[in-house]
């Protein structure tokens, strides 16, 4: 019960702090971005007989999700090391 009195009064704290900041629009540039992409996937729609784009999106993804899992796996393995206090370096 006071813990909840206590955290209330944080979460209305950082709440104001948080009303007090004036949060610029985005620029320009990203909100062309849309409409940019839009504009050059039109351009290259016609290639499509030649070079397979789905399957290019598809490669290109899975390739990030490798490299993204690969990342996580060697920064879990740098932590573990540090947890063992030196015990065997992961870098």
């Amino acid at each position: 019960m006071i813990t909840d009195t206590i955290v209330g009064w944080f979460a209305a704290f950082i709440g104001w702090l948080g009303g007090l900041v004036s949060v610029p629009g985005p620029p320009s540039f990203l909100v062309e971005l849309p409409g940019w992409v839009t504009t050059a996937s039109s351009y290259v729609a016609g290639t499509s007989v030649w070079m397979p784009w789905s399957l290019m999106v598809t490669v290109i993804g899975v390739y990030a999700v490798c490299l993204t899992s690969g990342l996580a796996i060697k920064l879990v393995r740098i932590v573990a090391s540090f947890l063992t206090a030196g015990g065997g370096s992961a870098a």
